[in-house]
């Protein structure tokens, strides 16, 4: 292999991993992103997955819906927030205790 092919082979290796975040290739979709947010809410046992809704846009992450106390409301943020390509959360679950 001369100097200037294994140099070339050099930068290529160097540049293209990045080149892959330039277009989206690793960034997930927002429809991806709230299936992972509602998978995760089904399997913790403290958020009510039915009682809250996900809507993600451009990475940010709208929570709406019902929480039985501050724990669960502060639960959802954090799960939504865990989950790859979220940009941010706007939390805007309300707390309804049982009367």
């Amino acid at each position: 292999m001369s100097r200037t092919t294994l140099a070339i082979a050099c930068v290529l290796m160097t540049v293209l991993p990045g080149c892959a975040g330039m277009h989206g290739g690793a960034a997930r979709g927002d429809a991806a992103i709230t299936q992972a947010i509602q998978a995760r809410y089904v399997n913790d046992r403290t958020v009510n997955s039915s009682a809250i809704s996900v809507v993600t846009q451009d990475g940010v992450v709208h929570l709406r819906g019902v929480a039985r106390d501050w724990t669960e409301k502060t639960v959802a943020e954090q799960v939504a927030l865990k989950v790859d390509d979220v940009r941010t959360v706007k939390n805007e679950i309300v707390i309804r205790t049982p009367a």
